[in-house]
């Protein structure tokens, strides 16, 4: 009997000696990350007790090794990262729905709008950063290179074949001369057809150098800069070269300069971070600038879209906090209209709108006669004087 206990004893193993040995050994995985992103509190640990020791047992603590996150994991966090400018890092991978999927995890010690951390607080931690704080970053733009590029190359044939076929009609006119025209009256007909040519040309060519410098209009990277004493608070925009190889230009501008649509909104509630809508991006307006900056709503969010809203579309805290889109607004006012009237009918009756005219039109009346009697050298003002 005592044989077999001890032999039972030898494969008997501490609980958290056992976890120790099983999970806490082993690279973070993305789905592990995920759980101690949402479940940043420790798990329990539960310790075996012994029956008949009545020998006090020290209580050993058992250290977490540091968390260790593999490359993959790494490279899917925002802001850690390296953006590669490389012309293979703009074609995109077969087949294309992979390049639909977000690949980009929450990034650790951003808060998130809770019953602990209400839409205030998150925008007074924001406020109150030292540091460029990042605020978004967008998934791969592979799939905005291949739109782009292939609308280039249609408008770039369509305006090839305006002036190519132009052209060659100018000049078989020019040519063969049917109506017999003298040689100055022909050239200024060959001119004018060539200009014409040339003008209808420019229209698909300009489309063409438009979607070829789209992606430098594609937001990658934004930090939020904080302003220090007595200076404004900057964004720093990170977008793509023109030429693969080259540096990523980055744009320092201030907060009050970007401006988002007044009729577009950037939280619709939908998704993760409450940014997903039918148009797969927004835009971003600078003061004084005619191209816009072109945001995909597919990226990273710091705390959720309302924090754009406030940023950018110059709302306060309030009107952010409630997200009310802007047919929701105008619904409000409507309703709002509708129960002044109402109460206007009550009160005054049939013909309330003409009452409630000849009411204004009164007070009007009252406010003219205040204003002229104050003006100098009325009636009023002599009075006083003498």
């Amino acid at each position: 009997m005592v044989a077999s206990m001890g032999l039972r004893a030898r494969f008997i193993m501490p609980f958290g000696q056992m976890r120790s040995m099983t999970s806490c050994s082993r690279p973070l995985t993305v789905f592990s990350y995920q759980l101690r992103l949402r479940q940043p509190m420790s798990c329990l640990r539960l310790t075996p007790s012994r029956a008949n020791s009545s020998v006090p047992q020290k209580k050993s603590k058992i250290e977490e090794p540091p968390i260790q996150i593999d490359k993959t994991t790494l490279h899917r966090i925002p802001g850690e990262s390296v953006q590669s400018n490389k012309l293979i890092d703009r074609i995109p991978k077969f087949p294309l729905s992979k390049e639909a999927v977000p690949t980009l995890l929450p990034r650790p010690g951003v808060p998130m709008v809770g019953p602990n951390m209400p839409f205030r607080k998150m925008v007074e931690i924001l406020e109150s950063k030292s540091e460029p704080e990042l605020i978004y970053e967008a998934e791969p733009h592979r799939l905005y290179f291949v739109f782009c590029a292939c609308f280039a190359l249609v408008f770039a044939v369509y305006g090839i074949n305006v002036l190519t076929i132009g052209m060659e009609l100018a000049w078989s006119t020019f040519d063969k001369n049917e109506l017999a025209l003298p040689m100055a009256p022909k050239v200024v007909n060959f001119i004018v057809q060539s200009l014409l040519t040339i003008g209808l040309a420019c229209f698909p060519l300009g489309f063409a150098l438009l979607f070829v410098y789209t992606p430098t209009r594609l937001v990658r990277r934004l930090w939020y800069i904080p302003g220090s004493k007595g200076e404004k608070p900057l964004v720093q925009i990170l977008t793509h070269p023109l030429v693969p190889s080259r540096p990523s230009p980055i744009i320092s501008i201030p907060v009050e300069n970007l401006n988002r649509a007044q009729t577009s909104k950037v939280w619709t509630g939908r998704g993760f971070y409450g940014t997903v809508d039918s148009t797969i991006f927004f835009f971003l307006r600078e003061t004084g600038r005619r191209f816009p900056w072109i945001v995909d709503r597919k990226g990273f969010f710091w705390g959720d879209g309302r924090i754009h809203d406030y940023l950018f579309g110059k709302e306060t805290i309030e009107e952010a906090e409630k997200g009310l889109s802007y047919d929701q607004k105008i619904g409000i006012m409507n309703q709002r209209k509708k129960a002044g009237e109402e109460k206007l009918k009550k009160e005054l009756g049939v013909g309330w709108r003409y009452k409630a005219q000849a009411k204004l039109l009164k007070e009007d009346i009252s406010k003219l006669k205040k204003i002229v009697k104050q003006v100098p050298g009325s009636k009023s003002e002599r009075k006083k004087l003498k």
